[in-house]
């Protein structure tokens, strides 16, 4: 195992690391880099732990809780040590320049949690380079409402969901250096078919033609109808209950929805700058690293934009015939005794939830 004060240094080879952000197609890249292998790089298998697991679990300060197998401290403690050991495992033995990509990196916030991550990395490559994709913020915000919507109803002020640049990536920054990391603008509609796996290898330096095809958009949208309807949902459902069994049932339900509605949504102007309310100079930062303003966002003849959420109210209520019919073709539900979105929704979870979420 390499150590910093070996007299030969650290092998010439080089990291990259891939830091999200999250809303930006991470998890469609990450399908395309699986088991990327090639005679000078590979994507770093870490045996027992994914990528995101080992780094937050080695480097995080508080570790998110889905992260985490153990329920007690001890087991947890144990877990950590685990990780940080199958990670230093990993970069040993693996003798090829390696790829790390988790849009969990882009929440490394915490006092010394980049430093750490950096240092462990430098006893195995001293050439460390970071890619990082920045949505705009409505586009940003729209995204991370829907997603949001799938395990609770989020807060009511929509500038909670602005992405905080500046906080998030500053620290790759002030310890990579300007250079070290890469500033790349996201847009979905930019990015057609596996563009966004181009873009990333033209900018990491590797060879696309490794990557594995993306047959279909990972981790897809909702459509705006379907959203209106989960709203509708969430707001007698606020939170998704502890019940492993009912935590099923509401992500099978979730996945149902995705068959249904044509329209996709964003927020209006006058939301998007509420949302940027208060973060003018953080934008600014971020736009300055981009080296231009992020592309206001193309409008289509199908694409719903929203002042805010409680529009999703009529949006659901107009689509709620439709619905209707399209559930009853897609199983024996009462259709006609279901007089409104959340007890649609609230049959679909009890359905799954009888079957045992399978």
């Amino acid at each position: 195992m390499y150590s910093q004060h070996d007299a030969a240094g650290p092998p010439a080879r080089r990291i990259l690391l891939h830091l999200g952000m999250n809303k930006t197609g991470s998890t469609a890249l990450q399908v395309a880099l699986r088991g990327y292998r090639t005679a000078e790089w590979a994507m770093l298998d870490i045996p027992g732990f994914t990528q995101t697991q080992a780094m937050c679990l080695a480097f995080r300060n508080t570790v998110p809780p889905q992260l985490y197998v153990s329920r007690d401290e001890a087991g947890r403690a144990a877990e950590r040590a685990k990780a940080r050991a199958a990670l230093e495992q990993a970069l040993a033995e693996e003798r090829r320049s390696v790829i790390i990509s988790s849009e969990f990196l882009s929440d490394f916030t915490g006092d010394g949690e980049v430093e750490g991550a950096l240092a462990a990395l430098r006893r195995h490559a001293e050439d460390i380079t970071a890619i990082v994709y920045l949505r705009d913020p409505a586009g940003y915000a729209a995204s991370l409402y829907q997603q949001s919507l799938k395990t609770r109803l989020p807060g009511a002020d929509l500038r909670g969901l602005y992405p905080r640049y500046r906080r998030r990536l500053r620290p790759w920054v002030k310890t990579l250096g300007r250079r070290g990391v890469i500033f790349r603008p996201y847009s979905p509609g930019a990015y057609p078919g596996d563009a966004l796996m181009r873009d990333f290898a033209a900018h990491g330096g590797i060879d696309p033609t490794a990557m594995k095809p993306v047959p279909r958009r990972a981790n897809a949208s909702l459509s705006a109808e379907a959203t209106a309807l989960l709203y509708c949902y969430r707001q007698k459902h606020p939170q998704m209950p502890g019940d492993p069994a009912w935590r099923r049932a509401e992500a099978k339900m979730v996945l149902r929805l995705k068959g249904f509605g044509e329209r996709s949504f964003s927020f209006s102007p006058a939301a998007k700058a509420h949302i940027i309310d208060g973060h003018e100079a953080d934008l600014a930062w971020a736009e300055a690293r981009l080296g231009t303003g992020f592309a206001p966002q193309a409008a289509t003849g199908t694409a719903l934009r929203l002042d805010s959420p409680e529009q999703f109210d009529d949006v659901a209520q107009e689509s709620f015939a439709d619905f209707r019919e399209w559930l009853a073709a897609c199983g024996p539900y009462p259709a006609r005794r279901l007089r409104t979105p959340a007890q649609a929704l609230r049959a679909l979870v009890e359905r799954a939830y009888e079957q045992g979420g399978d």
